[in-house]
């Protein structure tokens, strides 16, 4: 996936600031962000927040993981939350998380500001935009550690099913590899360094053991910055402010960084994945994944254009929606239906590939009155609905009654025409018995408004018949149905 141009990473020039840092024994300074150029923090909140934990790193006072990353990646954003004021709240993106202004619940400290279930949403591709609303996504195909390409990546956690996989004995060593096809059998080659589990979490719907390494980093006593100066503290004023719950165990995997192949420890939880590589100097053996740069990714990047151009038209028998598209790398379009007895859309069918057009027929569940829209979709995601579009309401000829067919020397067919209908014409159809009307009859003829009687041709051998009337807009309904045998 293209990354975001929106993102500056911390690349060599944010390590070359950080031994410079070392070398010339930087003294304390106000937080700010290691880059000049760098968004400026959203609020003070968060400004707080990131120097907690990272202004010690930027000043090189100590040498851990970023937890937030060197500076913000975004500007202050408002997004959609259905349960902030308005409908809206401030958040801002940095490589390791995204910060949301919790303030309109709380304005105590640490948790007017939260960072987002962001793991989570990715592995099962459903956006929180709400405390109980979610948008519908396809999971990130995004490599959770190391470079482009690696495996495993969030949608690998559903794909594997690594979410439902048991807790790991707090005795028994964390021994178990994951590639790009799922759990590795036993035969896999012992890992580098032999780590255990350092807790177990159970609760309604979780029950899963925490790698040592993680759990003593999460639990750890550091350098904080805190009232504008350093001091020594619990690294995290809760264990899971920063993580949240774990959501799989962990697990070993080859990747590759910078090229090189790597083989790491790596666990998930809700807000973040941690990852372990005993060949990294200390303080840096335990790192964040790139969690904020992946979700910004997912959820702005290589996402599809809405379709544009939705109409609906008929020809007679023949009803048509459709629409246009600007993308051609599509796996499919959604189409959601909303008639007149449902105030919201539903979900209709789903088109595969990239077809534009669906054909349906008078007398389907797509009835007049409807309208619809329609989304495209990737493997990144879904796009924006288009427009609606909606059947007008069309004045259609009333259904032909009294329908019957009179035997004799000259056989006939005979109608009546309901009071007030528009009628240009009749077309009449013919078929056999017990036989689907819109599928096994055929169009026999079509005769004009003054006709009520129409001669029947045995030589057909049309079993049965009915009738419907037309005007310049469409076709009526189905007559009642009448056979030759009923008399």
């Amino acid at each position: 996936m293209t990354r975001a141009s929106l993102f500056n990473r911390a690349t060599t020039a944010s390590i070359a600031l950080m031994l410079l840092a070392q070398i010339a024994a930087v003294s304390i300074v106000s937080a700010s962000p290691t880059r000049a150029d760098a968004p400026s923090f959203a609020s003070a909140a968060f400004e707080r927040t990131w120097a907690r934990t990272d202004q010690p790193v930027a000043n090189g006072v100590t040498n851990r993981t970023w937890m937030w990353g060197p500076q913000a990646n975004s500007r202050a954003i408002e997004e959609d939350y259905a349960d902030a004021p308005g409908g809206k709240r401030i958040v801002q993106y940095f490589d390791k998380s995204r910060m949301e202004d919790n303030s309109y619940r709380t304005t105590e400290a640490p948790w007017d500001v939260t960072n987002g279930l962001l793991v989570k949403e990715m592995v099962s591709g459903q956006r929180q935009v709400g405390d109980e609303v979610f948008e519908a996504r396809m999971p990130a195909d995004t490599n959770i550690a190391g470079d482009p390409g690696s495996h495993p990546t969030y949608a690998d956690i559903g794909r594997f099913d690594l979410r439902y996989e048991p807790a790991t004995d707090l005795d028994s060593p964390l021994v178990t590899w994951v590639d790009a096809t799922g759990v590795v059998a036993d035969s896999s080659p012992l890992p580098p360094v032999k780590i255990y589990p350092g807790t177990r979490i159970t609760m309604p719907g979780l029950d899963h053991s925490v790698a040592s390494v993680f759990w003593d980093f999460m639990t750890s006593v550091g350098i904080v910055y805190e009232n504008d100066t350093n001091i020594e503290a619990q690294l995290f004023e809760s264990p899971y402010y920063v993580t949240g719950f774990p959501i799989t165990e962990a697990y070993w995997s080859h990747v590759t960084t910078g090229g090189a192949p790597t083989t790491v420890l790596w666990q998930c939880f809700e807000r973040r994945c941690l990852t372990f590589n005993p060949n990294n100097s200390p303080g840096w053996q335990v790192e964040a994944g790139n969690v904020g740069q992946h979700y910004y990714d997912w959820l702005h990047n290589d996402l599809p254009s809405p379709p544009t151009n939705l109409r609906l038209y008929h020809e007679w028998d023949d009803y048509y929606i459709a629409w246009e598209s600007v993308d051609d790398d599509l796996d499919g379009y959604e189409v959601y239906l909303h008639d007149r007895d449902n105030s919201s859309f539903q979900h209709t069918l789903t088109v595969s590939g990239n077809e534009q057009t669906i054909h349906f027929w008078f007398g389907s569940t797509l009835i007049f009155g409807d309208c619809f829209r329609v989304r495209a979709f990737n493997a990144a995601g879904y796009s924006d609905w288009s427009d609606d579009a909606c059947w007008p309401d069309i004045d259609l000829p009333r259904t032909p009654v009294d329908l019957q067919v009179q035997l004799g020397a000259e056989p006939t067919l005979h109608w009546s025409e309901q009071p007030e209908s528009e009628v240009l014409g009749y077309a009449i159809w013919g078929g056999p018995r017990d036989a689907p009307i819109s599928s096994e009859f055929t169009r026999v003829a079509i005769v004009d408004s003054g006709s009520l009687v129409f001669p029947i041709d045995l030589s057909t051998n049309f079993e049965c018949y009915t009738v419907r009337a037309f005007n310049d807009r469409s076709y009526s309904g189905w007559a009642s149905m009448a056979c030759l045998d009923d008399k």
